[in-house]
């Protein structure tokens, strides 16, 4: 018999087969409801991985040997003498007293009327080289050719500036205001004896040593007094007392006399400055509220998904959860737990206080003291035992525990493969019962029409039959 449309009929096909497909999709809901909790289970463990990987980094960052190796310097008068440490820089008390400060050879020009004055033309030989202590002896460096810089006819004083700059000749030359008069300064690029310079002319004008013309930039260091320029400073090197010894440098910026240390002179002084070279209590404190953070975290996310409501009624996404419930248990007996090693028994002892939620807030007062002696934070955090483990310090044993919690084979790496896996076997599940639906949704359409198109027959049958009689 041929199938009849629904709407040709005196049944509703498809009102019919849409209620019957609504009992039948019953299954395919109680799924998605599964896999909504499931999901939401897999998002609050998401949650917790991340909070746990964020406590390790803050547990490797308190572990590390670069963080106690951080290393500040300060000065008893760093007007005098500053000092700047790094990590690896050796920490101790270092005597530091300025004899004499390191400085650039200076020379500058005659007056003139203004910065627009035309010098003139012709050629300026920069040699560098070295003067003995006293500033006198100028000796050419052979490693250090002089360079020639060509300075065109008409040259005003602020073209010659400009020519010697761009030449980079180991000189750096600049105008100086001299009441209502400009004046040239040439300058060595570094302070120190081995950079001193001279400077031959070979002028436009014929005359090589006067104060006309490009010859007013020229200067002998053998005979600093004689022609149009004179030297304002000699090329010295620093003279400084350090530990005992008496040393020199060509800077102020001294590198190397402390592995990891800048020392920098600023001022001659009759007295010594102390400089100190201690680990960086700020770096240490940063380190241990990050750990703090991290911790307090991790313990909340925690807790507030596995608690109970009893007012409300509502549990939270992991509540019975008893693998995650272990995590914050074996954290918790971990930062609670007693080092092995050191003056400095627990986290307590340095000013780390747990509170009655488990979270942990540090007592300012109590951490600065124990700072004073990073040492003993050290050992309480940072200690390896190569030997055995559980002896280390507790950031490094957090680190390891946290490792093997996020592990393939952890709590944290498992508990998330387990969820995966229900929702890809959810998934599955949906997409047979889909299929079987399909064929059960085809299978009631076409009982429906076939009866319909009965229904509709014997309707007509009997209409024709009243209507004879």
């Amino acid at each position: 018999m041929p199938t009849i449309t629904a709407s040709s009929g005196l049944i509703d096909v498809n009102k019919i087969v849409a209620q019957l497909m609504q009992v039948e999709r019953a299954p395919l809901q109680k799924l998605d409801q599964t896999r909504t909790k499931v999901q939401t289970k897999l998002s609050a463990i998401g949650q917790i991985k991340s909070a746990l990987s964020t406590l390790q980094d803050a547990a490797r960052s308190l572990g590390s040997l670069t963080t106690w190796q951080t290393a500040k310097a300060n000065s008893s008068d760093p007007t005098t003498v500053s000092a700047s440490a790094s990590a690896g820089s050796p920490i101790g008390n270092y005597g530091v007293r300025v004899d004499r400060l390191a400085q650039r050879q200076s020379i500058s020009g005659p007056a003139l009327a203004s910065a627009s004055t035309v010098v003139g033309g012709g050629i300026l030989s920069i040699q560098m080289g070295s003067v003995n202590a006293s500033g006198a002896g100028f000796t050419a460096d052979p490693l250090r050719p002089a360079i020639n810089v060509t300075v065109d006819a008409g040259a005003t004083l602020t073209e010659v500036v400009s020519a010697i700059n761009t030449a980079n000749a180991g000189v750096v030359a600049t105008i100086v205001k001299d009441g209502a008069n400009s004046r040239l300064l040439i300058r060595s690029t570094n302070s120190g004896l081995t950079h001193a310079f001279s400077i031959q002319a070979s002028d436009a004008d014929g005359a090589n040593n006067d104060a006309s013309g490009l010859s007013m930039a020229a200067f002998n260091p053998l005979a600093p007094t004689s022609g149009a320029t004179s030297l304002n400073e000699s090329a010295q090197d620093s003279e400084f007392r350090f530990g005992g010894m008496t040393l020199s440098a060509p800077s102020n910026s001294i590198d190397g006399i402390v592995q990891n240390t800048t020392i920098n002179l600023h001022r001659v002084s009759t007295t010594t400055v102390d400089v100190n070279v201690a680990i960086d209590g700020e770096a240490v404190r940063k380190a241990a509220d990050q750990f703090v953070i991290a911790y307090n975290d991790l313990n909340r996310k925690i807790s507030d998904a596995t608690k109970y409501d009893p007012g409300s009624k509502t549990a939270g996404s992991l509540q019975g959860s008893y693998s995650i419930v272990t995590i914050q248990n074996q954290m918790r007996a971990l930062v609670a737990s007693t080092a092995s090693t050191g003056v400095l028994t627990n986290l307590s002892a340095a000013g780390i206080e747990t509170q009655r939620d488990g979270s942990l807030l540090v007592n300012d007062s109590k951490f600065t003291q124990v700072a004073s002696t990073p040492r003993n934070l050290q050992v309480l955090f940072a200690f390896s035992d190569p030997l055995n483990s559980a002896n280390s310090g507790i950031a490094r044993r957090l680190n390891e525990m946290a490792t093997q919690l996020l592990g393939s084979d952890g709590v944290v790496g498992s508990s998330t493969e387990t969820l995966q896996r229900r929702i890809s076997a959810i998934q599955l599940q949906k997409t047979r019962i889909e299929s079987r639906l399909l064929d059960v949704e085809k299978r009631l359409r076409s009982t429906y029409s076939n009866l319909d198109a009965k229904v509709t027959r014997i309707s007509n049958q009997g209409s024709k039959f009243t209507t004879r009689t």
